[in-house]
């Protein structure tokens, strides 16, 4: 009885935090990070970035991240940091790694141009 209640109790948990994140939209994301209340972080190639990125985002390519070569000092700690790539699957890796060193880092599933449609500003 005592094991089905703790497991309920955790699927309850895995639940409610899993709803919380897929309620936060992009929308929401530009919002804060266009206010200053949150940053961006581009994790894509150099090419890629070369290529058109967004104009308050930092670029620390994955690359670094993974190898542990990249500088976090001019990420804050107290505030949201959103990462993304082309697709997702890089973000949510590097997103991994930045929780592991303190950041609330969330990614999203979206590339630049996608991202510029909820609100983010392009580079000039």
């Amino acid at each position: 009885m005592v094991r089905t209640l703790r497991t309920a109790i955790c699927a309850l948990l895995l639940v409610t935090l899993c709803e919380a994140r897929a309620q936060e939209t992009p929308v929401a994301a530009a919002k804060l990070v266009n206010a200053g209340k949150a940053v961006i972080v581009d994790v894509r190639s150099e090419r890629e970035w070369r290529n058109g990125h967004l104009a308050k985002a930092i670029w620390i390519p994955v690359q670094r991240i993974a190898t542990g070569q990249a500088d976090f000092s001019v990420l804050p700690k107290d505030q949201p940091v959103y990462v993304h790539c082309a697709v997702g699957g890089r973000a949510r890796f590097a997103a991994s790694i930045m929780r592991n060193k303190g950041f609330d880092a969330r990614p999203l599933d979206l590339g630049p141009a996608d991202l510029v449609k909820a609100g983010f500003a392009p580079a000039p």
